[in-house]
């Protein structure tokens, strides 16, 4: 039966309990230090201020403090402004008002332009209202041929031929042999009996010559007096030509 002690193949050579092994430090004695592998005595352990610990010196300490002081100073500030303990910050605002000064021209002695409302007013032309020209009944027309002053203004339409457009007459006014109604030319002869003087302007009567034929829209102006050639005076009526053609001639 084998020792408990020991390996099945055999005791080991272990050095006794009581001797110790070498290199390690010899174990203090009663009331002594304790002593090196080969019996010199240990190295005391440094004394506690002399420690080249980097956590202990003093620069380490004075980093240590700086960043202690900024995180206080950082939560501190953070507090004030998420409890609302802190005053919220005032905005002033200045309301400026803008003052227009008008300049004044300096008397010089030249008088200021004054406007004046302007009396230049265009009228725009009317067309005259369109007259309408009545036809006559041959007793109408004598009665308009014996009294003309009566009819003065009244508009007509009369038919006649040119007896006299001379230089005795002038270039705007011209005697004709008139009636209310339009006669045939026959044989280069034709029956109007009322003697009448006719007026217009120049440019509708410059192509009229003696003995043409026309048809006229006319204006009564009333009576018109003149002399004849063989020493007597008459009466006759005195129409303003508003138009006039010709329709045919004597000659």
């Amino acid at each position: 039966m084998t020792d408990p002690q020991y390996p099945a193949n055999g005791p080991q050579n272990f050095p006794p309990a009581s001797q110790p092994v070498p290199g390690s430090p010899m174990p203090p004695q009663a009331g002594g230090e304790p002593s090196g592998p080969s019996g010199q005595p240990a190295a005391p352990p440094p004394p506690a201020g002399k420690r080249g610990n980097i956590l202990t010196s003093k620069p380490a300490i004075g980093i240590a403090a700086l960043i202690i002081g900024l995180v206080l100073g950082t939560g501190t500030g953070s507090g004030k402004t998420a409890s609302g303990s802190a005053p919220a910050p005032t905005i002033t605002v200045t309301a400026t008002q803008t003052t227009t000064i008008e300049a004044t021209p300096e008397d010089n002695g030249s008088p200021e332009p004054t406007t004046e409302p302007s009396d230049d007013t265009t009228e725009t032309p009317t067309a005259p209202p369109k007259r309408s020209y009545e036809s006559l009944s041959s007793h109408q027309f004598k009665l308009m041929a014996k009294d003309p002053d009566s009819y003065i203004g009244k508009t007509y339409v009369v038919y006649g031929e040119i007896t006299q457009f001379d230089s005795a007459t002038g270039t705007d006014t011209f005697r004709a042999d008139t009636g209310p109604k339009k006669l045939r030319i026959s044989y280069g002869f034709v029956d109007y009996s009322q003697n009448t003087i006719l007026s217009g302007s120049e440019s509708k009567l410059k192509k009229l010559v003696e003995g043409d034929c026309f048809t006229a829209k006319v204006t009564v102006l009333g009576s018109y007096s003149y002399d004849t050639q063989i020493g007597g005076n008459t009466t006759v009526p005195l129409l303003q030509v508003d138009s006039i053609s010709v329709y045919g001639s004597t000659d």
